[in-house]
């Protein structure tokens, strides 16, 4: 899932991701664009479905949604505008609030190379991701550096995860959420490929059971 305030990049920063990768379909919706790609990562097929949300006050409903059932969330900021740097709070605390607290979360610093528009200095973005324990990639999604090591890390974190959280005892409410999840996500998939013509022709839907991301 990918969050953040308008103009900080964050549909630059998905469609990087699926240009990179293996994009099976997606589609656009008015409120936020779902993707499916797959990812070869240490040998291992893996498929993503990612969700860039908007950013407006009324798609709040949508988005606290999305936090109950997602495996990760990268936050976004824009390296040159110090406001949206700090707003990075305002999103922390709708992500905690609605579901996500114990989410993987990634801040992104968006526009990296922009390096001579920078407002806010690299120490200072990484005290705050010290203090809100959350690691940061500086990245750029215009020149496309580190948006790869930043989801292969992300990867990497959630796989952690759910191999903690599998040798517990299920969450029979966040898995009966999630088939419902990866259930609507599957019919926007199939809806998306019966709407528009690509190349790879239609997708068997039993293949978007596994992995939402």
């Amino acid at each position: 899932m990918v969050v953040g305030d308008k103009g900080v990049g964050k549909t630059d920063f998905s469609s990087v991701i699926s240009l990179l990768y293996s994009e099976e379909w997606h589609v656009d919706l008015e409120n936020y664009k779902v993707s499916k790609i797959v990812i070869n990562l240490n040998g291992e097929r893996i498929k993503l479905i990612i969700c860039d949300m908007s950013s407006e006050e009324c798609d709040r409903s949508i988005r606290s949604s999305f936090y109950k059932v997602v495996d990760g969330i990268f936050i976004l900021y824009d390296s040159t505008n110090r406001k949206l740097f700090q707003n990075l709070n305002k999103w922390l605390r709708e992500i905690n609030n609605h579901g996500g607290k114990h989410k993987m979360k990634l801040i992104i610093r968006n526009k990296s190379d922009l390096t001579r528009q920078k407002a806010v200095n690299f120490h200072e973005a990484r005290e705050f991701g010290i203090q809100s324990n959350i690691f940061m990639f500086a990245v750029s999604a215009q020149d496309r550096t580190d948006v790869e090591s930043a989801l292969e890390h992300m990867i990497s974190k959630i796989q952690s995860n759910l191999k903690l959280t599998n040798n517990d005892e299920p969450d029979h409410d966040r898995e009966e959420i999630g088939s419902e999840f990866v259930r609507y996500i599957s019919d926007i998939g199939s809806n998306a490929v019966k709407q528009h013509v690509n190349d790879q022709g239609p997708h068997d839907n039993t293949e978007n059971e596994n992995d939402p991301v």
